[in-house]
């Protein structure tokens, strides 16, 4: 009897002690419900939860990083570095996506999770309350937009790319039950000149489409719509087929539920630092298709030229004429456009930035001269603009004289409504208003014609922009000699507003930074005003910096591998120029 009395003091004692250990009671372990109300509670009610467990269920260290993450929105990271250098002993046996979260939740600054004293990370034991109370001081920071997360990897020699992610905004709500159907318009141009845009609304407004006309980024865009985002690509289908190639530009929703709590939100971006003294790659600025009138995707463009590196350029019209100067191979295509600044790269990989006029006359046999007003471009009257190879093929459609040039020799002058073959070896000016009067009575088929266009900077070394060959118009420009801009004639839009960006810059020791910002996707990035742009770009120490064309165009291609989240609904959208490393 007292043996059997022994056994069950003892049994019973193990029984208490087990049940009392650290870590293993009911009341030592968090419940997914408790869990859940809490994220919510501190990070709003909007949040993505992304796993499904009952709610009694008990949250794991792993369980909580993961859906942390995933509420912060910052799981767009995992694409973004591999698993292989593991810091923790105790996370070999996960799969590849959970060491990444391991490694991700480490890696914040501040840090959701560290190891213990043992180089452990224990992703299978329970999350205490304890623990949780930590966490949540945590979770109010990011919360408040105190998040950050920054990486960079030496990809060869003078090539590195650097990851950046930064604050924190509640995702935008998904439309509740009785909101109405998300809408989606479709872009059809965009235009340098009102008067374009305008005609193109009335031949749409004449088909049956509600049009409307915005300005942004000195274009006159062309929108129809507004579409149930069902019936966008039956619509465009329909458009095509009448002659309008078009892109989804907008989504919205009518009616939601609250948004964003924090004003700005989250912000990703993505840059290289190419170092010209030690890569062996040369930057080179490219032409879609090596033609003025066309546009094509990124990573086609990247493709076709053998790129090692590629980002867009210059901004564009909706026909793929590229606004301001641009010179490839010292070959000069487009005129500059007022109040814009330019970036030229020289034979020896060095930038020059700042703000370049261009003279361009042509002239006759007897000394006589004469200027050209435009390159490339659509005739805006009273002017004389020069097509060359370059531009597609044959001259614009409109009402005026034209002389074309092949070899340097008049071969005709008359009246023509444009369209007219460009001569290979040649070129055509193209004449409207009262200036086409002089053209008739002095450019005389047989005559000798000479063209010459002069770069003209405003400030700098003259000589080193007379070597440059290539020169690329944008703007605002950012930095100037270690100065912080912005510089330039942009409206308040393009400067005051938030939009993905892309940057070419110059380091203060002589590194060459492509930089591309994310926008208009919540939760992933929301963009930068170009103040904000500025002052991100400190970080970076730039001695020069200019703004190039943004928001759907920003696209950053590596390695083949388009590595931004382009905003346009469609994913990459076709753009003119790129930039590029081969």
């Amino acid at each position: 009897m007292k043996k059997y009395l022994t056994h069950h003091i003892i049994v019973l004692l193990f029984l208490v002690i087990t049940v009392s250990l650290p870590g293993l009671t009911a009341e030592s372990r968090l419940s997914w419900n408790d869990f859940t109300i809490s994220l919510k509670n501190i990070l709003g009610p909007t949040i993505v939860i992304s796993q499904n467990r009952t709610n009694t269920q008990f949250v794991t260290r792993l369980d909580a990083a993961r859906t942390i993450i995933d509420a912060l929105s910052y799981n767009d990271l995992y694409d973004y570095f591999d698993a292989g250098s593991i810091p923790f002993q105790d996370i070999q046996n996960l799969n590849e996506d959970e060491k990444k979260v391991v490694i991700l939740s480490t890696q914040l600054n501040p840090p959701l999770f560290t190891g213990d004293a043992q180089g452990l990370f224990r992703p299978n034991d329970p999350l205490t309350p304890q623990e949780f109370s930590f966490l949540k001081e945590k979770l109010k920071a990011y919360s408040n937009g105190n998040l950050y997360y920054e990486s960079s990897k030496i990809l060869e020699p003078g090539i590195m790319l650097m990851i950046k992610k930064w604050g924190f905004g509640e995702p935008v709500a998904l439309p509740s039950a009785s909101s109405s159907e998300p809408t989606a318009y479709l872009q059809v141009g965009a235009f340098s000149e009102r008067f374009r845009a305008e005609n193109t609304s009335t031949f749409l407004k004449e088909l049956g489409y509600n049009t409307s006309i915005v300005e942004e980024q000195s274009l006159f865009k062309v929108r129809v719509g507004p579409f149930p985002a069902q019936d966008i690509s039956s619509i465009q289908d329909k458009l095509n087929k009448q002659g309008f190639p078009s892109v989804p530009v907008a989504q919205k929703n009518v009616v939601s539920t609250p948004q964003s709590k924090v004003e700005g939100g989250s912000v990703f971006s993505i840059a290289l630092l190419y170092d010209p003294n030690i890569s062996t790659y040369t930057p080179e600025v490219v032409l879609a298709h090596d033609k003025i009138l066309e546009r094509e995707k990124m990573s086609i463009i990247a493709h076709q030229k053998n790129a090692f590196f590629a980002v867009n350029a210059g901004f564009f019209s909706q026909e793929g004429d590229p606004i301001g100067l641009l010179m490839i191979n010292r070959k000069v295509l487009s005129d500059p456009q007022e109040g814009w600044y330019s970036f030229g790269i020289t034979q020896n990989k060095e930038l020059v930035f700042g703000m370049v006029h261009l003279n361009t006359t042509a002239s006759l046999p007897n000394q006589q001269g004469f200027t050209i007003h435009g390159i490339n471009r659509p005739n805006r009257g009273d002017e004389i603009v020069i097509f060359d190879e370059s531009y597609n093929g044959k001259t614009p459609r409109t009402q005026g004289v034209e002389t074309v040039v092949i070899n340097g020799i008049i071969q005709v002058t008359s009246r023509t409504n444009g369209e007219t073959l460009i001569p290979k070896g040649g070129f055509i000016l193209q004449g409207k208003g009262d200036i086409t009067g002089w053209m008739l009575q002095n450019l005389y088929p047989g005559t000798p014609l000479s063209v010459k266009m002069t770069i003209l900077p405003e400030t700098g070394d003259l000589e080193k922009w007379l070597r440059l060959e290539y020169i690329l118009s944008s703007g605002p420009l950012l930095f100037q000699n270690g100065l912080a801009g912005p510089f330039g004639a942009f409206r308040k839009e393009i400067v005051e507003n938030k939009h993905p960006r892309a940057v070419i810059g110059q380091t203060q020791d002589g590194k060459i930074l492509f930089l591309a910002v994310d926008g208009r996707r919540p939760g992933h990035s929301s963009g930068l005003t170009i103040p904000e742009l500025v002052e991100e770009l400190k970080h970076y120490q730039v001695s020069d910096a200019l703004n190039l064309d943004g928001g759907g165009s920003v696209t950053f291609y590596l390695q083949g591998k388009i590595l931004n989240w382009p905003s346009d609904l469609t994913g990459e959208r076709k753009i003119s120029t790129a930039i590029i490393l081969r």
